[in-house]
């Protein structure tokens, strides 16, 4: 079933933006106004009469699995039915709190040449960010060795791993199963039909009709588990605030010693000052 825009921004900003020290409220009541103050009053009703009990369902579910693996959460619920919600303190998960709040600070174009920083992190050598006005559906590219070192350097030049970034912030973009759907197509036209156009605007890209690629969907916001896996069994990967945070760490592009949501913003927009533009 495909749900409305104001399903998913519900869900993303309980899971993204809900104050980790909100008071009690009624779950239903909070919603509403949150949706006031997008959407019309029809809009608003709307949404409570026919995707409420869908909303709360996936709350409760989120709810449930990240508090038993103890990943990033912003609310809980107060009573078994979720009907009480309030925030979840200033302790828990605060790391990967901290550094969603940090990311988020980040505009859309800084958050696109991240995606191309995060793409040398996963292993690429050469990357690239794509014009702010490009329509390809692609946000960063690169390449990365199909084989290791050890191959012989004629087999290696033959093949190269090609990966495609998608970056959607939290501000601009609110993400659901529809946008790994489009991804996917989008990939898919571009692989088969559409490249011979696109080499045409980015000289720097190149992809082969049966070369590897690797698909990342990234984003600013925590998203549903049910997301997620869709993205997994298609192939793509999908990268959440609290990945993108872990691979950053690892990738040593932010630091353990400055997490702070000012310094995390510094390190990320440091890391993105010499990403080149696709020609």
């Amino acid at each position: 079933m495909t749900y409305p825009e104001s399903v998913h921004e519900t869900i993303a900003h309980f899971l993204t933006a809900y104050p980790h020290d909100a008071p009690v409220s009624k779950t239903e009541d909070y919603v509403r106004k949150h949706l006031s103050k997008r959407y019309s009053q029809e809009v608003v009703d709307d949404t409570i009469k026919k995707h409420y009990k869908y909303i709360l369902s996936v709350l409760i579910d989120e709810h449930d699995r990240r508090s038993r693996d103890r990943d990033l959460l912003r609310y809980r619920f107060v009573d078994t039915q979720g009907d009480i919600v309030r925030g979840i303190g200033s302790t828990w998960a605060k790391r990967f709190r901290v550094f969603q709040d940090a990311i988020n600070d980040l505009n859309d174009n800084e958050f696109e040449s991240l995606s191309a920083n995060l793409l040398t992190v996963l292993g690429c050598d050469m990357v690239w960010k794509t014009p702010a006005s490009h329509d390809q559906g692609l946000d960063a590219f690169g390449y990365a060795p199909a084989f290791t070192s050890r191959t012989p350097r004629e087999i290696r030049s033959q093949c190269r791993v090609v990966y495609l970034a998608q970056a959607k912030h939290y501000s601009k973009h609110k993400v659901g199963s529809r946008d790994v759907r489009e991804f996917i197509g989008s990939v898919e036209l571009a692989v088969h039909k559409i490249f011979s156009t696109v080499d045409e605007k980015y000289h720097d890209l190149e992809i082969r009709p049966f070369g590897p690629c690797i698909m990342v969907l990234m984003t600013s916001e925590e998203i549903p588990f049910t997301v997620k896996t869709i993205g997994r069994n298609a192939g793509i990967v999908v990268l959440s605030a609290q990945d993108i945070a872990m691979t950053l760490s690892k990738g040593k592009i932010i630091k353990r010693d400055r997490w702070t949501k000012g310094f995390l913003a510094k390190d990320m927009r440091r890391a993105i000052r010499n990403i080149k533009c696709a020609q």
